[in-house]
């Protein structure tokens, strides 16, 4: 009986060893078949993007032109523009004037105390401009009551209007950015001619971007990876960069509008995940994280828009549910929040 037992424990005992023979070759050739599968992925990628440098080389690909409503658009805010330059008399040049307190100003001014009343009168008053005359029953005057004219106003207080304004005899395009004075000189051959309210036709061509200098790395890590295809990608201000060593060019990813700060490679090497920081823009601007695929450069995906505060600080893909980058945003209370977002 001792005999069959012990023969019974050498079969299962053989069973089971080529059972687990059988397992770990089983795994081994999943394991070689998914290396296959992410070479041929590579290899199909990088066919794809010889044939787009190829397309781009030969000019097959126009530009795109505008739809009307951007020509809509523009002269909608062409309309908004002041209708003709800022007249001029010969031989000097003509100041703004300020306009004169309504009565109910000049009612509430009254009840201050002097010294307010003679600051207010000292920054407001001008020269004597037709305005001024037409309202008898109004006297302006400083401090000392001898009606002694202040200092004409700065260009910072002129009309109060931010609108840009065209000045023929300057050739100069002045406008307001952020309560800032950008002054825009014309070439002369058109400063003359030059009408600011004219609407332009929409220009076929556009702009390409080439070559991006630079990278980011003063407050940033994991920032340069290495694809399958033979690309470098990292990043520089608001450009994803996927620079080819041996052809010695760039492709570049635009779809951000502010500063990226990280950026992850899913495991397919195909995939791409990418955060930036805080815009200026209110609605666009927020910090969020776009999938992206790096053969076509198409956007996948946005994810995180109303979720971080200031910044996305790093990303991760997850190995066990797939597509889910982990992303710390950087608070105003400098705690880092680490929210899981899934695709």
């Amino acid at each position: 009986m001792s005999n069959g037992g012990a023969g019974l424990d050498g079969l299962m005992t053989a069973e089971r060893d080529e059972l687990m023979e059988r397992v770990a070759y089983l795994e081994k050739q999943t394991t070689d078949q998914a290396e296959e599968l992410t070479c041929l992925k590579s290899a199909l990628a990088d066919c794809l993007r010889r044939v787009q440098v190829l397309e781009t080389s030969r000019g097959t690909h126009s530009p795109s032109r505008r739809t009307t409503a951007s020509r809509t658009a523009s002269e909608s805010r062409a309309g908004k523009m002041p209708s003709g330059p800022t007249p001029y008399p010969t031989g000097r040049q003509t100041r703004h004037m300020p306009r004169l307190p309504a009565a109910s100003t000049m009612s509430s001014a009254s009840k201050r105390p002097p010294s307010q009343v003679s600051l207010r009168t000292t920054t407001n008053v001008g020269l004597p401009s037709p305005s001024s005359a037409a309202a008898p029953g109004l006297k302006v005057g400083g401090s000392s009551g001898s009606g002694t004219l202040a200092r004409p106003p700065t260009s910072s207080s002129k009309s109060g209007s931010r609108e840009p304004t065209y000045l023929r005899d300057e050739g100069l395009l002045r406008t307001y950015l952020r309560g800032r004075c950008l002054n825009f000189y014309a070439p002369t051959d058109v400063a003359s001619d030059y009408d600011f309210s004219a609407v332009l036709d929409v220009p076929e061509e556009q702009l390409k971007l080439e070559w991006v200098y630079g990278y980011r790395g003063r407050d940033c890590r994991n920032n340069v990876y290495l694809l399958p295809t033979g690309e470098v990608i990292y990043f520089v201000a608001a450009v994803v960069v996927l620079y080819n060593i041996e052809q010695h060019s760039q492709r570049h990813y635009l779809g951000h509008n502010d500063d990226i700060k990280c950026i992850a490679v899913h495991p397919d090497k195909i995939t791409i995940a990418s955060g930036q920081t805080a815009g200026h823009a209110k609605a666009e601007g927020r910090p969020h994280v776009r999938i992206w695929n790096s053969v076509s450069l198409e956007t996948l995906q946005v994810l995180g828009l109303g979720v971080f505060e200031n910044s996305v600080a790093c990303l991760s893909f997850s190995k066990t549910v797939g597509l889910c980058p982990s992303s710390p945003g950087l608070s105003r209370s400098r705690l880092p929040s680490i929210e899981t977002l899934e695709v």
